[in-house]
């Protein structure tokens, strides 16, 4: 586990500023304080700093040390504390997968809990020694690349590499922001920073009050935003693991589809009767119910059939989208993107947001674009999809995991 990690972990343990809001809906809003912003550019400073000086692998050691001796630290002195997940609708749906599978392969895994919370991190013993990562077991190998969580730290890594995106450019204050986007010209989508799940993100948009407005809106937020060009497609996530393994599927903002008979009411309530959708509010599923505001849909109206009729402009689990797995209908030269950008990042775990109009033809036969990447990415989509054939995502995690840690023990009893 990395020192930002586990710093994300005890802060969260300690402080934790949530408040309802339209542009979060159904999410709670983290809307960004002083202290997060704060925390966030002192934890940025420091790591330019510190590349500056240093090589990436002796920082990814002493990273490590670091934060195993302070949560060692936390331990002895009962401020933190090992124990066993009976309960496992408590975990995360990102985290339940892994700790599921390392129970049938009989892997000692502890969740590490923080002034009596839960933390989302986990320790591995194994082998006579232990291992810590948040969340997801390759964390431990991962390093540190969560600066490139920042859309606008990652816009010019894409940049930089010519790899596919949509143009576009950061800003604090309004008005150059403003300017730019009138420059790039419709559509056009604004977005915060550091922001995710499409929390405060506006798109597309089209006119210039409208562009006013989605600022404002993603300044809420937080004070850096984006303004990009808006890239028409599909919405795809491709997470490369072991910079080896690709996972793909397609995410689907909330919808019903119309049979000439049901109200969208009754359509929406239909689907929700699938037992793998659970509320909005239950962390440990991956797929959920959906919501809806019933301002701002007509639920008595009975679509045409086979007629399509979105709910939300939201593809986020949580606001109920549905995932189709598609790993096996995925372009070879597509595939070859993704491993390119986990190899050009140095890291085994990296989620990708990825636009297309077919995953299954090359990215260089249609428009695509590369949105964002996410250091963390809620990988149990691929094995917990509402369509499609499901991806073995724990167990080849795991496979990847205890490879690299015999490997270590190989090389150190030598």
């Amino acid at each position: 586990m990395t020192m930002e990690r586990f710093m994300f972990s005890f802060y969260r343990a300690c402080y934790c500023f949530r408040m309802v809001c339209e542009y979060c809906f159904p999410s709670p809003c983290r809307r960004q304080s002083w202290i997060d912003r704060s925390m966030m550019h002192l934890t940025r400073v420091i790591d330019r700093g510190l590349r500056t000086c240093f090589s990436d692998s002796l920082l990814k050691s002493w990273d490590t040390i670091i934060a195993n001796g302070l949560l060692n630290g936390l331990l002895f002195f009962r401020i933190a504390r090992l124990a066993k997940v009976v309960d496992k609708t408590t975990l995360p749906n990102r985290a339940g997968i892994f700790l599921e599978e390392a129970e049938k392969r009989g892997l000692e895994v502890y969740a590490i809990h923080l002034f009596g919370r839960l933390s989302n991190s986990y320790r591995l013993s194994y082998q006579g020694r232990t291992f810590d990562y948040h969340e997801i077991p390759l964390t431990m190998f991962s390093g540190d690349v969560s600066h490139y969580d920042a859309k606008n730290t990652c816009k010019t890594f894409l940049h930089m590499h010519q790899l596919p995106h949509a143009e576009g450019a950061g800003f604090k204050n309004k008005a150059p922001g403003r300017v730019y986007g009138l420059t790039l010209g419709f559509p056009l989508v604004v977005k915060p920073n550091d922001g995710s799940l499409s929390a405060h993100a506006t798109y597309p948009i089209h006119d210039t009050a409208s562009l006013d407005r989605a600022i404002d809106i993603a300044q809420r937020f937080q004070p850096e935003y984006i303004v990009e060009r808006y890239v028409t497609g599909n919405l795809y996530r491709a997470t490369v693991v072991g910079q080896t393994h690709v996972f793909v599927c397609q995410k689907v903002a909330p919808h019903v589809i119309g049979d000439g008979q049901k109200t969208i009411r009754e359509l929406i309530k239909q689907k929700n009767t699938d037992p793998r959708r659970a509320a909005a509010s239950v962390k440990s599923s991956t797929l959920h119910s959906i919501l809806v505001d019933p301002a701002s849909v007509h639920l008595d109206r009975v679509p045409a059939q086979q007629e399509k009729v979105f709910l939300s402009s939201k593809a986020t689990l949580s606001a109920g989208c549905d995932i189709i797995a598609c790993t096996s209908q995925m372009h070879e030269e597509n595939k070859e993107l993704f491993l390119r950008v986990a190899r050009l990042l140095s890291t085994d775990l990296i989620g990708i947001d990825f636009i297309a109009q077919d995953i299954a033809r090359p990215s260089t036969q249609q428009t695509t674009a590369i949105l964002e990447i996410n250091t963390l990415p809620y990988i149990d989509m691929h094995q917990n999809p509402s369509q499609g054939e499901p991806d073995p995502v724990a167990k080849i995690v795991w496979d990847i995991v205890l490879q690299k840690m015999d490997q270590f023990f190989s090389l150190t009893s030598r």
